[in-house]
């Protein structure tokens, strides 16, 4: 038997400061901050997070894996790798 397995809430538009992400974008702005503690989700970010939040389906393992990422590329680049993984 398989159970289906649903992401976080996803944001229905993109965001700025006056907007509080949802819940896949918070989770991965604070799995962010742990690598790379000057990340903050402003207008620079909040374009490539909400994508990237999209193409991971909001799946929590998944948002933090991307997030672990920043080690060594940027949001953008985790992006293009996020939106790579779809077929």
């Amino acid at each position: 038997m398989a159970l289906p397995l649903h992401g976080l809430t996803l944001p229905t538009r993109r965001h700025g400061r006056k907007r509080r992400p949802e819940r896949a974008g918070q989770l991965f702005g604070q799995a962010a901050r742990r690598v790379q503690p000057q990340f903050r989700l402003d207008e620079t970010t909040a374009t490539a997070v909400y994508a990237i939040c999209h193409a991971l389906e909001g799946h929590p393992l998944a948002l933090e894996m991307a997030s672990a990422s920043l080690r060594g590329l940027t949001v953008a680049e985790v992006l293009e790798v996020a939106e790579g993984l779809i077929c």
